[in-house]
């Protein structure tokens, strides 16, 4: 097996982008200490660059998810600390809300060189602070990256320092090291059917630089919560990798996997393949590495990072071709009845679960939510869309069961030329359309009620009214239309064909834009967040035929990025019509009817498309491939699924449904704060009660906030006002690691914590005034109001 190795000019920055729990086996609020002993985790990581740094930038505000976590852990690297006030003795904004606070922990430094024993991150790149001080600012430092040393590769620079609000809510100093977009290479990772692992992974790029003069190289793997492999077992699952005491003194831990073999110029290594620590196999997954050279023996650099994943693949469906995913979720209560009374139980749920409706072409049926559909000739595409929600009583003391399921699918017959409306529940075609000759590809508009038909043998699309179930429209269009996604603005429809993509204004059903393209366009999807088109093409010239991956500008069509190029033989059956024997006879070889997928759940900039040997997930903001893997034939269907964190293509031609995991994707719980008010002039006597001498003045004070039991305010005074104010709190918020970042929008302060999944909704969010002439009954000429009293949304 082999993976190319990313290269890894990093450069180390301060992280201020959001923490994704893809580095974190617990939220990271759930670790470190508490009353009344403190205790806190200083974690180091090694991150490919973040979407959304610095906060507040066009189209990142806070709580806007990175598109795929791409964080690992960083052990070794020597940190220290150095405490520097409590949260309200000489911290002021504490004061704002009503005194003290109480702060906790018996340790005020660690790792200073010169003053204290060094401390070490562990394997999971985390030192835990026992007794560190809580509610409280620190001065944290990155003393070395790598064994003390000032030259470890990833990260040029020897230390680094920042200012940390280390709350109990909040318990962490985080340091990470950024790998920036263009300095990743190469088609990335792989992708392993389980039960199938090869023995050994070869890891390779240009320039890699690996040496064995002083001992072989050397692997750290990660499982998606960032655990190290080598502490899971079959039996145990995953520890949350928050019970690891500070490393005292050097050497850092070294890594588990040992190289077998070099190559002579140091470009690539072959370690044995991963396993757990008990030496059982890994299971279906996603995973992180770090690779390690050893500069001198027993002293480990790092070189740089990648990824691969462990997959499934179902046989027992027949040539799956269009594939769907739904979500089924179920509630209930059951009662019982003792001859004398009846008791019932608590009521349960909703218990969600992923559903998957497929096409099978040969066979002409939709393996559907509640069985086998028969359908149309050679089933191709298909979207459900509507949700039924059947509540049954099943019994007479007053049980009951709710179902909620997608209520319709439309799907397109490439071999009847039509389209068939599926009622889902009942498990029955409840209308067929006659549209345009071949439907290959459809797409749904924003609201559900109009689906639309590429009908790629009468080089025609079809409009089709969802609520009446009829056509309605029909454009024609070039040749070959194969490829459908709809315009950000909700008002258009994307086509790709041969040689052309164009847009169909949906007022007029006419082609208000069109820019040319090399080749058969074979998917297309559309990216809102980035503005960007994405679409796969097949072109021959010669006796080769070159297929290839692209980003454009959805305003000019102009390139942005190529992507995944493979070149084939042009009498290969993935090149040409499909005659007999396959899984739509008539059909090209190269039709994939969901073929290019964007999902907004991963940031609107992470894409699956089929290739010829299999499938890439591109990440369109760092302009990578993040995964690539080959599959047992070409894949003709894709479905994601964040919330399952898992894609799932068909290949047909070897009966395959296969499941490649990707990152759960986690969103930051949000909150705002809202200033108002208006600058005045105060009248105050400073000689009461014993004289009168009235003046005046403008008012000045603090406006204050805090989140996760950590203050921070800033001063207004004359000139200000609700967007100033505003302004200067994200100055400050940003400015450290507070516990969220901030945005603001006039007056409008926006807010996500750094900190992904549930763990941040229990966090305070507090705001509040203070005139500095409240002496005098002076009250505040700007006020903040929060949102609510805690932070919301993370999941």
């Amino acid at each position: 097996m082999h993976i190319d190795m990313m290269k890894s000019y990093l450069s180390f920055v301060l992280m201020i982008a959001f923490a994704s729990v893809f580095m974190s086996g617990c939220f990271w609020d759930d670790c470190g200490g508490g009353p009344p002993n403190g205790g806190f985790t200083v974690m180091a990581r090694d991150e490919i660059w973040p979407n959304c740094s610095p906060a507040g930038s066009p189209g990142c505000p806070p709580g806007t998810p990175n598109p795929v976590p791409a964080i690992i852990g960083h052990p070794g690297a020597q940190v220290s600390g150095d405490w520097q006030c409590d949260f309200g003795y000489n911290c002021p904004p504490a004061q704002a809300f009503g005194g003290y606070m109480n702060s906790y922990g018996s340790i005020y430094h660690f790792g200073i060189p010169g003053t204290d024993s060094p401390v070490y991150t562990d394997r999971h790149g985390n030192a835990v602070i026992n007794y560190g001080r809580v509610n409280a600012v620190w001065n944290g430092n990155v003393v070395a990256w790598s064994d003390g040393s000032f030259n470890s590769p990833p990260c040029a620079q020897s230390s680094a320092t920042g200012e940390f609000f280390v709350s109990l809510a909040n318990a962490k100093m985080e340091w990470d090291c950024i790998i920036r977009p263009g300095s990743v290479t190469g088609p990335g990772p792989a992708f392993i059917i389980s039960g199938s692992q090869p023995s050994t992974l070869t890891i390779s790029r240009a320039g890699l630089g690996l040496t064995t003069s002083s001992g072989m190289p050397g692997l750290f793997v990660y499982n998606e919560n960032a655990v190290n492999t080598q502490d899971l077992t079959s039996g145990t699952g995953y520890s949350d990798g928050c019970d690891v005491g500070v490393l005292l003194p050097p050497p850092p831990p070294q890594p588990s996997i040992i190289a077998t073999s070099v190559s002579p110029d140091g470009t690539s290594a072959t370690f044995p393949f991963p396993t757990l620590g008990d030496g059982s196999p890994l299971p279906a997954g996603y995973y992180g590495f770090n690779i390690w050279n050893q500069s001198n023996p027993g002293k480990f650099d790092d070189m740089g990072i990648g990824f691969f994943a462990i997959g499934s693949n179902n046989t027992s469906l027949q040539t799956p071709f269009g594939i769907d995913v739904g979500q089924v979720s179920y509630s209930g209560q059951t009662c019982s009845f003792d001859g004398l009374n009846t008791y019932c139980g608590a009521s349960w749920g909703p218990i969600t679960s992923s559903v998957l409706i497929t096409t099978l072409s040969s066979p002409g049926q939709v393996a559907a939510t509640n069985g086998t559909i028969t359908v149309g000739s050679t089933p191709t595409a298909i979207k459900a869309y509507g949700t039924s929600d059947v509540y049954t009583s099943t019994d007479s003391y007053g049980s009951w069961q709710d179902v909620v399921q997608p209520a319709n699918a439309i799907l397109t017959n490439f071999g009847s030329n039509t389209v068939s409306i599926l009622d889902l529940v009942n498990n029955v075609v409840s209308q067929t359309i006659s549209v345009g000759t071949q439907p290959a590809a459809l797409v749904l508009n924003s609201n559900q009620s109009k689906a639309y038909v590429a009908n790629y043998g009468s080089a025609t699309v079809s409009e089709i009214n969802l609520t009446y179930n009829t056509q309605t429209r029909v454009i024609g269009l070039g040749l070959r239309p194969e490829a459908l996604a709809m315009d950000p603005s909700g008002t258009a429809l994307w086509v790709g064909g041969l040689n052309y993509i164009s847009k169909v204004d949906l007022g007029s059903f006419s082609v208000i834009q069109s820019f040319s393209v090399s080749g058969q366009v074979t998917s297309l999807a559309v990216s809102a967040g980035l503005n960007t088109l994405v679409y796969t093409t097949v072109a021959t010239s010669g006796g080769s035929t070159t297929f290839q991956a692209q980003q454009a500008a959805i305003s000019t069509g102009a390139v942005q990025q190529t992507y995944a190029q493979h070149t084939i033989s042009s009498s290969s059956y993935y090149a040409e019509a499909i005659t007999s024997g396959g899984p739509a006879p008539g059909a090209p070889g190269w039709l994939i009817p969901g073929g290019a997928l964007v999902s907004a759940n991963y940031g609107n900039s992470v894409v699956v498309v089929g290739t010829p040997t299999g499938f890439a997930v591109l990440d369109l903001i760092r302009q990578m491939d993040l995964l690539d893997g080959t599959t047992p034939s070409p894949v003709r269907g894709i479905a994601t699924d964040p919330a399952q964190g898992a894609a799932y293509l068909t290949a047909p031609d070897s009966n395959s449904l296969i499941t490649v995991p990707l990152p759960v994707q986690h969103t930051a719980a949000q909150g705002t704060v809202t200033i108002s008010g208006a600058e005045q002039t105060v009248t105050f006597n400073p000689c009461a009660p014993y004289t009168y001498c009235q003046q005046t003045a403008p008012d000045s004070g603090t406006i204050s906030i805090m989140v996760a039991d950590a203050p921070i305010g800033v001063n207004y005074g004359y000139g200000d006002t609700p967007s100033s104010i505003a302004a200067k709190l994200v100055s400050a918020i940003n400015g450290v690691n507070y516990p969220v970042l901030a945005s603001a929008n006039g007056g409008v302060l926006s807010l996500g914590a750094t900190t992904m999944g549930t763990g941040p909704n229990s966090w305070a969010l507090q705001a509040t005034c203070q005139s500095n002439f409240a002496q005098y009954g002076v009250g505040c000429s700007f006020w903040a109001s929060p949102s609510a009293a805690r932070l919301s949304g993370g999941n």
